[in-house]
């Protein structure tokens, strides 16, 4: 160095060494930026700006992520517990349906007056039979009757009571211990059947219109024996044929509730392609309801045989 040269103050001047790694590796490797941070500012104690906790940096995506995650597995926990409370709750609404209807099913079978007056009162028969179609439509087509509350819960016991009352003057024009087996029938075909649904890997609610399109054929192959009976009526040679028609019938009846069984079960349950919201337990109560109500109906129905 030359005397003429002047004398270069080095003692502000701190040499900022370039970071180890690319700007881009940080996002996928944060230990990384983090020594990357620790080593800038051990070089003469300035911070790197480009890794500073800004809106947009890296730890705020870091950090965006771990509150996401966080936020979604809790989010998942909650529907879990919503969704065990949601079964909980319909299927404490259908055990007080069934205990109601079976219930009078078993007073009207086996207390003897008042079997007497279901006989003798028909028409009060048909007259529950209006209140159960008008109940269940109104049920089924109006949401907020169904889901505000106390609302829901009167119009079900009224569905229900309806059913129940139907249901009894039916049985009660069979002995006592008939309608004890199909009772019983039905309780374990139902409970293996919904064990069925609840444990199978096949999603039935995908069916929809598969069991629309078996409703229909067993609705007009109904109406077809219906229109045969009442044409050969009077045919002695036709007894046979009858029964064979009306067995042919209960049998087809009888699959297509236990198809809507699964299918309303497997809904209520959830984890399926379609399900039920958390809002929905009366719907979803009353479908089960009518589904092993109909089942008991079809069993006793066969006993005549």
């Amino acid at each position: 160095m030359s005397a003429d040269q002047p004398l270069k103050n080095y003692s502000n001047e701190v040499e900022v060494q370039p970071p180890p790694y690319p700007a881009e590796a940080y996002t996928d490797c944060p230990q990384k930026a983090g020594a990357a941070q620790a080593q800038g500012s051990g070089t003469g104690g300035i911070k790197n700006e480009g890794f500073s906790n800004q809106p947009g940096s890296t730890g705020d995506v870091e950090s965006g992520a771990t509150n996401e995650v966080g936020e979604f597995a809790i989010r998942g926990l909650d529907n879990k517990e919503i969704r065990r409370g949601f079964i909980r709750k319909v299927y404490l609404i259908l055990f007080a349906q069934l205990l109601v209807t079976f219930t009078v099913v078993i007073i009207f079978s086996a207390v003897k007056p008042v079997k007497q007056f279901a006989r003798s009162n028909l028409w009060l028969f048909h007259v529950s039979y209006g209140i159960f179609i008008i109940m269940y439509f109104a049920l089924v087509c109006i949401t907020p009757l169904r889901r505000k509350f106390p609302g829901n819960f009167i119009s079900l016991a009224i569905f229900t009571a309806s059913l129940s009352f139907m249901t009894g003057v039916i049985a009660s024009c069979y002995q006592t211990n008939t309608v004890a087996v199909c009772l019983g029938v039905t309780a374990a075909v139902c409970l293996g059947v919904t064990l069925f649904a609840v444990q199978t890997r096949y999603d039935f609610t995908m069916c929809s219109g598969l069991l629309f399109g078996f409703s229909l054929v067993v609705f007009l192959f109904g109406l077809s024996c219906l229109v045969t009976f009442f044409v050969y009526r009077g045919d002695p040679n036709f007894s046979m044929t009858a029964k064979i028609l009306d067995c042919v019938y209960g049998g087809l009846l009888a699959l297509l509730f236990v198809l809507f069984l699964i299918f309303d079960t497997q809904r209520v349950v959830g984890g399926r392609r379609h399900d039920l919201s958390e809002e929905e337990y009366v719907y979803g109560a009353m479908q089960i309801y009518v589904d092993v109500v109909y089942i008991f109906l079809i069993l006793l129905g066969f006993s005549r045989q």
